[in-house]
């Protein structure tokens, strides 16, 4: 298909410089006619995610139970800026569908890492093509049945970069001449804009490294609190029950620290309190595990 004379969704994450595969000045050279585009058709991978599109709606209707229609290779274009187009695969009422067919080794990273940016920012622009704010990401593995679903919902900092990014973009390729974009403005955790000053960003990089450094304390807290539970617990073996301010419990055979729970909470309840009042004036609380509903030859004490 020929794709010299616009933008494409696809396009959009080079252009921005979120593209593991293509860099911007690589994918103006194609668009400029200077270097061909590298030839897919005789891809296998990417052939076989051709093939494998129309088996996701049927999966993706029956974990959702959102009927999608099947777009066929429609095109749509941005309003106000009809150089960038969009294909997206699916379409319902008030969202649209992207899917990717890839192998169980990626699919396991989209669990660990959630949606990547570059398929992220293709959505972003279809999203605006279309004039929705939610597209569903739906990606299949070729080889087996493992699979990853997630919702992607506008972002109207990152749509307002995308527009701006994409005309100075289509601006180098009208005149044919190359023009190193600016890095794209990142937005942060709570939605506001702002750009980093050189004494803001020392001042997050000193937070940063000041927050690393308590976390490894904390964990080497925790270690040595382990250490100290595990010590105590075998001290505790030989003792014949626990005792809170309250109450004491004793059971016949102490392989495990557990007990009827149903047991415990009627006599609690018949003595105008509670198992969370038990649990809280308990000191030996943190070594009581409590199951309800248990099979045990325990015996319950008051």
């Amino acid at each position: 298909m020929e794709r010299k004379g616009y933008i494409g969704a696809s396009d959009v994450s080079i252009i921005l410089g979120e593209s593991p595969w293509k860099t911007p000045k690589q994918l103006w050279l194609e668009k400029t006619g200077q270097i061909e585009p590298e030839d897919l058709s005789n891809n296998h991978a990417v052939q076989q995610g051709i093939e494998m599109e129309s088996l996701a709606f049927p999966k993706v209707k029956s974990i959702t139970g959102i009927d999608f229609e099947d777009l066929n290779d429609r095109q749509f274009s941005v309003p106000g800026h009809d150089f960038i187009k969009a294909r997206p695969d699916g379409q319902a009422i008030d969202m649209l569908l992207e899917i990717k067919t890839v192998s169980e080794q990626v699919i396991r990273e989209y669990h660990k890492n959630g949606v990547p940016s570059h398929y992220g920012i293709q959505m972003q622009t279809q999203m605006l093509a279309c004039g929705v704010s939610k597209c569903l990401f739906f990606a299949q593995s070729r080889d087996g049945n493992n699979i990853f679903i997630d919702t992607v919902e506008e972002d109207k900092f990152l749509t307002s970069q995308i527009l701006d990014k994409c005309s100075f973009f289509w601006k180098a390729v009208q005149e044919n001449k190359w023009t190193e974009p600016d890095p794209v403005e990142k937005t942060y955790l709570n939605g506001e804009i702002e750009k980093d000053t050189d004494d803001n960003l020392t001042e997050k990089i000193s937070k940063i490294e000041r927050l690393t450094e308590i976390i490894k304390v904390y964990k080497e807290e925790e270690k040595k609190i382990k250490i100290a539970e595990k010590e105590l617990k075998d001290l505790l073996k030989d003792v014949d029950g626990y005792r809170s301010s309250k109450f004491k419990i004793d059971w016949m055979v102490r392989k495990t620290s557990s007990l009827d729970k149903r047991e415990l909470e009627d006599y609690l309840k018949k003595n105008n309190t509670s198992l969370k009042t038990f649990q809280i004036t308990s000191k030996s609380s943190p070594f009581i595990k409590i199951k309800r509903n248990e099979k045990t030859n325990k015996k319950f004490t008051p």
